[in-house]
């Protein structure tokens, strides 16, 4: 064999040995991409399943309550806020579409010092009932979170003022809202919502940092309802839902505060009023101790 020839034959060889690599190369690549795809394709199958199975076992949670009339679901606030309270910090938030829980050990009433309580005639009743001394209560007969902003109700020094213009003058740090019985007649609840969001806005443009707690409506005593009957204890829960939910849009406190005073039948009890509304002095003390064991101390704050 001659020179030329081996080099031939030599280059043949090694031009076959590329082929064959080149192959075996596009051999590897296309059984890399086929177990990509077959990843991807039984990856994504996995997860369409996981999220079918969570669709079907949150279908099968609710069927049992969907079509069941007037229905009530009973939750214990203290134990969904322990278990929400977890992730609380990782969520930046307090969580305010839970009631207040209550503390282990309550506040005393040096906690209501920078507190200022603003109201209707039920708030009245707290200032003169309570006992709590060096706070603030701005409430009047009849106000309602329509008239609030415009029903001159507070002294002053040159006369009547309204709440709003008392609060820019009043020293606080806290601030306790209990406003609905009178609206339990409005028409439009939504109205009702809407305008005690605004109030909520105006107080914190008047005392930006200040904490608020908006107090749930308190139940009808029985007789009354049966005297007057255009109100009852479901419309003021269904209200009290409206508050709830408030709360949460605002991000400021709700207190359950009729939780404290309804019987077995979810009216007010018949010995706390004379006139199935407005407390006795007793019942207001029972009001105080409410709010003393559920308050939103420093460590309760994220």
């Amino acid at each position: 064999m001659s020179y030329y020839e081996y080099r031939e034959l030599s280059d043949y060889i090694n031009y076959e040995k590329r082929q064959k690599k080149k192959k075996i190369g596009r051999i590897i690549i296309l059984l890399v991409l086929f177990l990509l795809i077959l990843g991807v394709f039984f990856g994504v199958r996995w997860a369409y399943r996981a999220i079918v199975n969570a669709r079907d076992r949150a279908r099968n949670e609710t069927v049992e309550i969907t079509g069941i009339k007037d229905i009530t679901c009973v939750l214990d606030p203290e134990e969904l806020f322990e278990k929400t309270k977890l992730i609380m910090p990782y969520l930046g938030s307090y969580n305010y579409s839970m009631p207040v829980p209550q503390l282990d050990e309550p506040v005393g009433e040096e906690f209501f010092a920078d507190a200022t309580f603003i109201g209707n005639s039920l708030m009245q009743g707290f200032e003169a009932y309570s006992g709590i001394e060096n706070t603030t209560v701005l409430a009047g007969k009849g106000l309602s979170v329509e008239t609030v902003f415009t029903k001159k109700v507070v002294g002053s020094g040159n006369g009547q003022t309204t709440v709003l213009e008392a609060l820019k003058n009043t020293k606080h740090k806290k601030v306790y809202l209990m406003f609905g019985i009178n609206e339990l007649e409005w028409p439009n609840e939504n109205k009702f919502k809407e305008r005690y969001g605004e109030l909520i806005d105006n107080i914190k443009k008047i005392c930006p940092g200040d904490d608020i707690y908006i107090e749930s409506i308190l139940p009808i005593g029985a007789k009354r309802i049966n005297k007057e009957k255009h109100f009852d204890n479901e419309q003021v829960a269904h209200f009290n839902a409206l508050l709830q939910g408030l709360a949460a849009e605002k991000r400021v406190y709700y207190l359950a505060v009729d939780e404290a005073y309804k019987d077995e039948n979810g009216n007010l009890f018949e010995d706390a009023s004379t006139d199935g509304l407005h407390l006795k002095k007793s019942y207001v003390k029972m009001w105080v101790d409410y709010l003393k064991s559920h308050a939103i101390t420093e460590d309760k704050k994220v």
